[in-house]
């Protein structure tokens, strides 16, 4: 009985160790498929074997996102296109220009762009056909300057920003596009007169052309809170006379708006006075005097080779008060430089049709 006790413990340990075995190699298959199914999973993962809609649904965000990134600048695209596909006001294509080419300007270009504009005070007109200038309020002319957007940008550009621009340049503009290069360029009156030069090309001519809104003294202070652009036609056709009868290079607009203010030739509330034609003109050597407003009698000057100015009223030039320049004449009218405008100094005007705007008249020689 003793002995079958014995047998029986001894069976039972034996049992315990192989079950204890089991448990141990269970366990031991179990690390070894948990390893390897670990494996087999970071394995899929790196391959794509496992979850792949996980990897699909990534690559189909970054697909959409570039879709929806490529569709944007499309967008984007055609608008600058739609813009930049106008026309300038003398009809012919602009050029195509991105944002990032406008930005990114080389460190010289604007020592570039002034020897341009030197070289060729017209280059940045646009050829258009003037009719009488309207007396605009400010309102009037915004609506104006609305319209023209589509033939240029940069009105839309001036007329977002139409208040850091003064009241009378906007009403300028809106009469003549030609001035819209200065314009969009405008940054404020400035008091650098000597700075201004005249171009060899303008030198040689016979009868040089001034605008008052050329970049070189536009800005320049010139009146009541003004400037040469707004209101120094008269300074402006004073130095053209000048030049053509004298040669004086020293002569520009700008040193002659400068001459002016200094000298008491500009009243405050009036503009420039009639006596800059006469003693202020004495001072750059050239003899003036008022004359009739007799046709006969302007012919009579320009055939001894004078020059003859007009200070005219409101009409075909201005809607206040303006000067201008008459050189020569033949059967189809009088040729004229008017510092307002390159369109009107290329037309041919009969006497008949500007004697009723004429207030008065100087001829002009050099000494």
């Amino acid at each position: 009985m003793k002995e079958q006790n014995q047998r029986q413990i001894q069976n039972q340990t034996e049992l315990d160790e192989r079950r204890l075995r089991q448990k141990k190699l269970v366990r031991k298959r179990k690390i070894v498929l948990s390893v390897m199914l670990l494996t087999s999973f970071l394995l899929g993962c790196v391959c794509g074997r496992y979850f792949p809609e996980i990897k699909l649904g990534k690559t189909e965000e970054v697909l959409a996102s570039a879709q929806d990134n490529s569709d944007e600048e499309k967008k984007e695209n055609q608008i600058t296109n739609d813009v930049d596909n106008g026309t300038t006001a003398d009809g012919t294509e602009k050029v195509e220009q991105s944002a990032t080419e406008t930005v990114e300007e080389p460190a010289d270009s604007e020592e570039t762009a002034d020897s341009e504009e030197t070289n060729d005070p017209f280059a940045e007109i646009p050829q258009v056909v003037l009719s009488k200038p309207v007396d605009y309020s400010l309102n009037q002319a915004i609506r104006q300057l609305e319209q023209m957007e589509a033939s240029d940008e940069r009105y839309a550009q001036i007329v977002e920003n139409a208040e850091k621009y003064p009241e009378k340049l906007l009403i300028n503009l809106a009469n003549n596009p030609e001035m819209i290069a200065f314009v969009a360029d405008y940054k404020g009156n400035t008091r650098d007169y000597d700075k201004a030069e005249l171009t060899e090309k303008e030198l040689q001519e016979e009868y040089p052309l001034f605008l008052q809104w050329d970049k070189r003294w536009g800005c320049l202070a010139y009146g009541d809170d003004s400037n040469v652009a707004i209101s120094g036609c008269g300074p402006t056709t004073l130095a053209m006379a000048v030049v053509a009868l004298t040669g004086n290079e020293e002569a520009t607009p700008a040193a002659i708006a400068k001459f002016a203010m200094q000298e008491g030739f500009y009243m405050s509330g009036t503009g420039t006075m009639w006596s800059l034609m006469t003693e202020g003109a004495a001072a750059y050597g050239v003899c003036s005097e008022q004359i009739n407003i007799s046709q006969t009698e302007i012919k009579q000057h320009l055939d001894q080779g004078d020059i003859v100015i007009c200070s005219v009223r409101q009409g075909d030039f201005t809607t206040g008060g303006h000067f201008i320049l008459l050189y020569d004449y033949d059967d189809e009218g009088f040729s004229i430089n008017d510092p307002f405008s390159l369109y009107r100094s290329g037309q041919k005007w009969d006497y008949g049709k500007i004697r009723s705007q004429i207030k008065a008249v100087w001829a002009l020689k050099a000494k």
